[in-house]
């Protein structure tokens, strides 16, 4: 009887023994995590669920080691909510912890530049990753909540890709945007040419949304800017047609007439000398630059080539413009009819 009670105990050890190594090998075996693989943890969801997931997936062949480990360890009410890509290698230990520290895999946005603050509002609002708490704001009411008091909106905001974690609020997106603009306009103004006809950073960042609307093509930018400068260095208007387009509001409705260069309104730089009063677009970054670092040439006009790659024709009298205006005339017909 006594041979038998120490066989069971003996048996009992060894079983013992056995299932610590089977349990300490399973926490160290990597898990079976395809390839750009994504796992959402929704707000509120048990380790349970989580499980069921991770073995429908077949990332785990079953729970049990994942609860016996996370009940060793107390950490299971730790788990963050979010989307996660998850990495091959990663072991029951190794992937609590991430999902514990919140690496939750981005999400990204790209504002293009151009836009006007209406349209952005609108692209932020559309993407379903971002938490909209702004849509019946005034414009007044989200800039306030935005930080940014009374200032006008327009341009505000700097044009980029931002990463950001599902479920970030459209406050959160807006804020680095602005961030992000500010620390640009203010580099920028420290490293503006001195030849520029501009008095504030405000002033650059008005040019700068001309110019982005002018031209999207880098190295015409510069040269654009040196045309604004020697036309205000002059007393000459600048007479753009995206400061007209912008003063017309939603009664453009894609063509600009003569009559409508002719009508008065605050950005109608055909009737009216200096700069509108705001910005009339979100500038990029090289536009920015391009605003204080005007390039240095004595042409005062510049009209499209008509060529359908967004490049223009520079000149220095108004002959040569009037030239290359029925050049880009003679183009447009063509392509037209």
């Amino acid at each position: 009887m006594r041979k038998i009670l120490l066989s069971l105990i003996l048996i009992g050890f060894v079983s013992i023994a056995a299932g610590y190594n089977w349990y300490q090998s399973a926490l160290k075996k990597p898990l079976n995590i395809p390839e750009n693989y994504i796992f959402e943890i929704k707000k509120g969801q048990t380790l349970n669920s989580i499980a069921e997931t991770l073995i429908k997936d077949r990332v785990l062949i079953n729970d049990f080691v994942l609860k016996l480990y996370a009940k060793s360890q107390n950490n299971a009410h730790l788990l963050k909510a979010g989307k996660y890509q998850l990495s091959t290698g990663l072991t029951i230990p190794s992937l609590l912890q991430e999902l514990i520290d919140g690496k939750v895999a981005l999400e990204q946005i790209t504002i293009p530049e151009g836009l006007n603050f209406s349209e952005m509002l609108n692209l932020i609002h559309s993407n379903r990753n971002i938490k909209a708490t702004l849509k019946n704001k005034t414009v007044d009411e989200l800039m306030t909540e935005l930080g940014l008091g009374n200032l006008h909106p327009e341009g505000r905001f700097l044009p980029e890709t931002y990463s950001f974690a599902s479920g970030t609020t459209d406050v959160t997106i807006l804020k680095k945007a602005n961030a992000a603009l500010e620390k640009e306009l203010e580099m920028a103004w420290e490293n503006r040419s001195a030849i520029g006809q501009l008095k504030s950073p405000y002033e650059a960042l008005i040019l700068a949304s001309i110019i982005e609307k002018e031209t999207g093509v880098f190295d015409e930018q510069a040269t654009i800017s040196g045309v604004f400068h020697s036309r205000l260095s002059k007393g000459m208007r600048l007479q753009t047609d995206p400061t007209v387009i912008y003063g017309m509001g939603d009664s453009y409705t894609g063509d600009i007439r003569r009559s409508d260069l002719t009508r008065d309104t605050p950005y109608n730089t055909y009737t009216r000398h200096g700069l509108p009063p705001t910005p009339i677009a979100l500038p990029g970054v090289n536009a920015i630059k391009a605003a204080v670092n005007p390039e240095k040439h004595n042409k005062l006009y510049f009209v499209a080539t008509g060529d359908n790659d967004g490049r223009h024709v520079f000149s220095s009298t108004l002959e040569e413009h009037n030239n290359a205006v029925k050049e880009y005339l003679k183009k447009y017909r063509r392509q037209h009819q």
